[in-house]
């Protein structure tokens, strides 16, 4: 049996406008990043998993936070400094992965004023991956000399990039949100990914129904080493495994939020899972939640 912490870091406060943390804790990539396992501070029984399903939010480092007010606008700055490391799921497989990212840094800005909000992000780190599924391709290529290809099916600390932004109006009666991410790794087989989700509901006494699209789109990789592997088995192989990482998938979820009481929130959702690619992956899904917080 071990323990392991999701959050467990130490903030010492410099001023009014400004704190550093240090230690593990979700990496601020999204608007609810920070109040992801706090059902309760959300409409959804989930947030949108197109855009919020990332391997790497719980990473170990150091944070800058700096806020204040220019009129009557509020904004924010937060810096981080950090690394990630963690063991996931292959997709091509189902073997288990070794992901790391090393030298990460992130800036993200929010400003906000009475029922408007805006928010951008930006990180970087060098990604490497160890995976059993590709070992064997990545070995093959190797031996025949193309060692290029090989350094692009391997990910061995190519440069990542994520970037996201955000827009909310919440006008109290009604709001809209949405939230527009792209994560890319360069030079590399991993698929450019671009996700994108737009919600809005009505807020109706203690009921708030709403309505929620996302789209999820895995670009299949362009692998310009490709064109250099004269043995047609391992180009059409290097090429295969492109193509089997990508995805396009359209959502839609249909939800009511009932406030039980000022703590106590039971929700239900239905959802529609649109498989662009492969029909036979596609899903409804019924859910029931509450979420509760104590005073």
């Amino acid at each position: 049996y071990s323990t392991e912490f999701e959050w467990a870091y130490l903030t010492y406060q410099l001023s009014n406008n400004s704190k550093i943390s240090a230690g593990r804790f979700r990496f601020p990539l999204f608007k609810y990043s920070s109040s992801l396992d706090v059902g309760y501070s959300y409409h959804w029984i989930q947030p949108p998993q197109s855009v919020y399903d990332v391997s790497f939010n719980n990473v170990e480092g150091f944070s800058y936070d700096y806020s204040n007010f220019s009129g009557d606008w509020e904004y924010q700055w937060q810096f981080f400094v950090g690394s990630y490391d963690d063991a996931l799921i292959s997709i091509l497989d189902g073997s288990q992965i070794q992901q790391d990212l090393d030298s990460l840094v992130s800036a993200s800005f929010q400003i906000q004023r009475d029922w408007f909000s805006f928010r951008t992000v930006y990180a970087q780190g060098d990604s490497s991956l160890t995976s059993n599924a590709l070992a064997p391709l990545i070995a093959a290529l190797r031996g025949a000399g193309f060692n290029a290809a090989a350094d692009g099916v391997e990910l061995n600390e190519d440069k990542g990039s994520f970037v996201g932004v955000g827009l909310d109006i919440d006008r109290y009666d009604w709001f809209i949100g949405t939230e527009y991410t792209v994560i890319e790794t360069k030079n590399s087989i991993a698929p450019k990914n671009k996700s994108f989700y737009l919600t809005g509901g009505l807020r109706l006494g203690a009921f708030t129904p709403h309505l929620t699209y996302e789209i999820n789109e895995d670009e299949p990789a362009t692998l310009a080493e490709a064109a250099t592997i004269t043995d047609q088995t391992l180009r059409l192989t290097v090429l295969g495994v492109a193509t089997s990482l990508e995805q396009e998938t359209k959502i839609i979820t249909l939800g009511l939020r009932y406030d039980m009481q000022p703590n106590m929130a039971l929700k239900f959702s239905i959802t529609n899972l649109d498989d662009e690619l492969n029909s036979s992956n596609d899903a409804t899904l019924f859910r029931v939640a509450v979420n509760y917080v104590f005073n």
